[in-house]
């Protein structure tokens, strides 16, 4: 879909999840073998690309994508912060 934007890129990808990080870094799941095939084949299509993936980790709290499990409490309800927000516009 994107692949003549990104062909010849170097790609960021940030990340909270330190295991993910960690296998695409290593290239290998120790784990989860049938994961290690995927990766490979996901790895030999940046290859043939000509695309750099830089994986970083970010923690939970400074991802923005995450910003709206941020909004709700674990019950489903609008935290305090998500009202102050919302009744300000």
């Amino acid at each position: 879909m994107y692949q003549d934007d990104l062909r010849g890129h170097i790609v960021r990808l940030w990340e909270d999840n330190q295991a993910v990080v960690h296998i695409i870094r290593n290239k290998t799941s120790c784990s989860l073998p049938a994961l290690t095939s995927e990766l490979h084949a996901f790895l030999q299509l940046l290859e043939s690309l000509h695309i750099t993936l830089l994986p970083k980790y970010i923690s939970s709290e400074l991802t923005p994508a995450d910003e709206f499990l941020r909004l709700t409490n674990r019950d489903g309800a609008c935290s305090p912060r998500s009202r102050a927000c919302c009744s300000a516009r």
